[in-house]
């Protein structure tokens, strides 16, 4: 009966040991998708800004291209 309840004392510990290193894994993971969820973050503000300036030129130069033709 000892044996059995060491047995389980082990087990247990075993146990334990595999599931702070998969918890401190899972922070590591978290960690990094935090950091990749900013990074998409600011390359999407970026692209909008890139496209407003876009905008912006095409929109000159048509008023160029209509100012000589008027």
């Amino acid at each position: 009966m000892l044996t059995a309840i060491n047995a389980l004392g082990v087990n247990q510990r075993d146990h334990t040991a595999r599931l702070i290193g998969v918890e401190t894994r899972l922070t590591g993971v978290e960690t990094r998708l935090t950091s990749v969820e900013n990074e998409l973050a600011d390359f999407r503000q970026e692209a909008r800004a890139r496209f407003r300036s876009v905008d912006e030129h095409l929109a000159e130069i048509k008023d160029l291209i209509v100012g000589r033709n008027s």
